[in-house]
């Protein structure tokens, strides 16, 4: 191969500058060293081609950050580390941040490369298989860990596995499955004196009967396992232990469910635990949306959404965008519900959670017909009604929904009375809500053609005599102006409506604005705070709207 002068000239001086560059890197590294810039240090070390200098530094250093709790940091230097060399301790501490983290995308990137380079250590495909199960992608884990059990020997192996692949099988409702091998790994725990994980195992058991809707044996197992732990140091597994119990407990006493909820985000703050946080945030969420704090509880669900997308928890952030609907409807931001829904598809299809994207999917078609495209939910209704208890009742929301926009009021309200009366037994906030939702469509109903008086009157005997009822005071309000439409008070209906109307809730004020101004106008001749309604709703711009209040938008003309 000829070389022209030119060309080597080129080289020589390229080999030159390399080693006066190097050299000054050295130079500058050893000074970093003697000054305890270790990290710096490191990195002029690689970059000189003095790999083990460089990895002693990076690793040090990286450690340093980890004890301090400053986990970013130490992930960037011990990341630097694995690119130097593979170590298996630096890959455990690698994924033990992510995972403290939430990093989840990041944990499945990394677990997958070690599993390609090291296909014979069992724990990063147990790792691989829990960045699955925090993305949602159920089966994917599932498919995995079955591997690992039949293959595990030691009771260590067997019961890490269990537990593993108990979650998974809980999350895919697969609940007696998930239960023999709870109680098969109970046994074990007990045998070899696993005091964390007993409870642990005690706590997975509380969530299936929780997921079976069994809450007093569901808080009785949850209670079980806070006495094993609370007075240790394993303090996300409290914290869980005190958001469970809250979740049951809320129910009956709203202030005493928020007292543990606030007990589990002191300690997932404090030591960032952020799938704990996620969850918190957007339970404490809820507390503040029966307190009126509307605005307040819809910030608080972005947070929990967007530290739910940040981490790859997209099942959490799906929980999230759920719980932002009712709010957004409230509101009358169709644009919002839209954008949030398509989020919402475009997140349940990456992780195959098919009865989440079905009801995501259902919701759309709602909202197609509330923008004015008649569209029906029947293929996602058959899938949505074999599913939980949670997603069967979507069914009526939604069908009760379209029905209000195409102006069908009546037909509306028996789909929504059917779907409340079933679910009577057990009076939850969230039931409360929807009981004074169907009250306020009653006295539309009952304006125009009557018979509902009874109905009325029963539905708000239940509202007021829960004993939750006092500590709701977005329940209050709105139990208020119903009195104030039957009583026909103007001062008390203004005087509560001020306090939806702070919070911005502009389609239910236009909705309570012409109830009542349909009895106002009436029974006293006024028409101005039904027409102050009417203002409202058209200035919406929503053509489902007009269609549910077509009745009101012709009265009297």
């Amino acid at each position: 191969v000829m070389i022209t002068s030119n060309e080597l000239s080129r080289e020589i001086l390229s080999q030159f500058s390399n080693i006066y560059i190097n050299s000054a890197r050295l130079k500058m590294a050893e000074y970093m060293k003697s000054r305890g810039r270790l990290g710096e240090s490191g990195r002029l070390y690689f970059h000189a081609g003095k790999f083990e200098e460089a990895y002693t530094f990076m690793l040090e250093e990286g450690m340093k950050y980890f004890s301090s709790g400053d986990l970013s940091r130490a992930l960037e230097f011990l990341e630097f580390c694995s690119k130097i060399k593979y170590d298996e301790n630096v890959s455990k501490k690698i994924l033990e941040i992510l995972t403290l983290l939430g990093d989840y995308e990041k944990m499945l990137d990394f677990s997958e490369r070690l599993i390609m380079e090291h296909p014979e250590k069992n724990y990063y495909k147990v790792k691989y298989a829990e960045a699955l199960y925090q993305r949602g992608e159920f089966s994917k884990a599932e498919m995995i860990l079955r591997d690992l059990l039949n293959s595990a020997k030691e009771d260590s192996d067997l019961l890490y596995d269990q537990i593993q692949l108990s979650r998974v099988l809980i999350s895919r409702e697969k609940y007696s499955e998930a239960w023999d091998l709870l109680e098969k790994a109970l046994e074990i725990s007990r045998k070899i004196k696993d005091l964390r994980n007993e409870a642990y195992i005690l706590r997975l058991m509380g969530n299936i009967k929780f997921s079976m809707e069994e809450m007093d044996e569901a808080l009785d197992l949850y209670k079980r396992s806070l006495s094993l732990i609370e007075n240790t140091n394993f303090y996300e597994d409290i914290a869980s232990l005190y958001n469970n119990i809250a979740n049951i407990i809320v129910d009956k006493d709203i202030i005493e469910g928020r007292d543990y909820y606030r007990k589990a985000m002191e300690i997932a703050q404090k030591y960032w635990y952020v799938d704990l946080l996620e969850t918190v945030y957007h339970n404490l969420s809820i507390i503040e949306y029966y307190n009126g704090n509307i605005d307040y509880s819809l910030d608080m669900q972005g947070r929990a959404m967007r530290i739910a997308i940040a981490s790859g928890r997209y099942d959490l952030a799906l929980l999230s965008i759920m719980n932002m609907m009712d709010p957004i409807i409230k509101k009358g931001d169709i644009e919002d519900q839209v954008k949030y829904t398509d989020l919402a598809i475009e997140l349940s299809s990456k992780i195959g959670d098919e009865l989440m994207e079905n009801f995501f999917r259902a919701y759309r078609k709602v909202l197609n017909t509330l923008m004015g495209k008649e569209d029906n939910i029947e293929a996602e209704a058959d899938i949505l009604k074999k599913g939980t208890p949670m997603f069967k009742d979507s069914v009526y929301y939604a069908n009760s929904a379209m029905e209000m926009w195409r102006g069908n009021v009546r037909r509306s309200n028996e789909i929504q009375k059917e779907s409340i009366d079933k679910k009577m037994k057990r009076i939850t906030p969230d039931l409360l809500i929807d009981i004074t939702d169907l009250i306020e469509f009653l006295l539309y109903e009952n304006f125009f053609y009557g018979n509902r008086n009874d109905d009325i009157k029963n539905y708000l005997n239940i509202v007021k005599n829960d004993r939750n009822y006092p500590n709701m005071r977005y329940v209050q309000w709105r139990i208020n102006i119903i009195n104030a439409i039957l009583d026909q008070n103007e001062r008390m209906f203004l005087e509560n409506l001020k306090n939806l109307e702070r919070q911005g809730l502009r389609y239910l004020v236009a909705k309570l604005k012409i109830i009542y101004g349909l009895y106002d106008a009436r029974k006293n001749g006024k028409r101005k705070i039904l027409d102050e309604g009417l203002s409202l709703m058209k200035s919406l711009n929503v053509p489902g709207y007009m269609k549910g209040y077509s009745l009101a938008f012709s009265f009297g003309l």
